[in-house]
């Protein structure tokens, strides 16, 4: 790997960070990374390219889009959310300045150009960013306590998060990492509910629930996934989930869907 760097301000550092990261999760032992600063008059520019995985020509205008994963398999490779070149294109955007992708098609590398004012300018950044939290049920209103929850989700980032907003509303939660990971706790003890996600590294949430009926275990499971369109939901329904959620998904309205599998006296409704 050759680089050369020069000084660049924080929001190019964190974007590059993140480019650097998808060249290293898709490109193969003894392939290689080439990262490039360097100043172009008032601006800064990192450029990271690779001879990795490449992207298909009908995705390369949505890598961008958040919770896009290249292939779109259910038994991918890579864990991840899908977010992460979306998050380092916002962070561009606010410092007024631009990101690009090319690559010459699979198996075929791809480079990404990150290019930034040199200094901070007040007039490209705002001073203070604000992110509107979603509404958290009050915990009188959640009726979640004392349920023992599995949520199954491989990033953890996001099983983290997950659980937090679950045991904010009085639930028990246990994260698994893997399908595998899933069937030995549920093994080991009961729950009330599984959450699981569908695109995971080896074997997919739909395997996982198929494998879980054929061993006659009923207890209710919910998809949040970010393969979201209809037909995402029906295949899940098919393979033995009770309901379907699609990335992001609000508390308010996971709490319902539990709410209406768990204890369908409360008379919620899932959507």
């Amino acid at each position: 790997m050759r680089s050369s760097w020069t000084a660049t301000p924080s929001g190019c550092g964190r974007c590059s960070r993140i480019c650097f990261g998808n060249a290293l999760k898709y490109t193969d032992p003894g392939g290689r990374i080439r990262v490039v600063a360097r100043d172009i008059g008032a601006q800064a520019e990192v450029v990271v390219a690779d001879t990795g995985a490449g992207i298909a020509p009908g995705f390369i205008e949505h890598v961008f889009e958040p919770f896009m994963q290249h292939g779109g398999a259910t038994t991918r490779h890579h864990g991840g959310l899908g977010i992460g070149l979306t998050i380092a294109k916002r962070i561009v955007d606010l410092h007024g300045g631009s990101i690009t992708v090319h690559s010459a098609g699979e198996r075929h590398g791809s480079e990404f150009a990150v290019l930034l004012p040199a200094r901070d300018h007040s007039a490209h950044a705002p001073a203070t960013l604000e992110v509107e939290a979603p509404s958290v049920p009050a915990p009188r209103d959640a009726l979640l306590d004392g349920l023992k929850i599995l949520l199954v989700e491989d990033e953890a980032d996001a099983r983290e998060a997950m659980a937090a907003v679950l045991a904010s509303a009085g639930a028990q939660v246990e994260g698994a990492e893997s399908a595998e990971s899933a069937r030995d706790r549920l093994t080991a003890q009961t729950f009330d509910v599984v959450l699981s996600d569908i695109g995971m590294p080896g074997e997919d949430g739909y395997s996982l629930v198929r494998s879980l009926r054929r061993d006659g275990m009923e207890m209710p499971a919910i998809a949040v996934t970010a393969f979201g369109r209809p037909e995402d939901k029906a295949l899940a329904l098919q393979a033995g989930f009770n309901a379907h959620l699609a990335k992001p998904v609000e508390p308010a309205r996971l709490f319902d869907a539990i709410q209406a599998l768990v204890m369908p006296e409360s008379g919620v409704g899932t959507k």
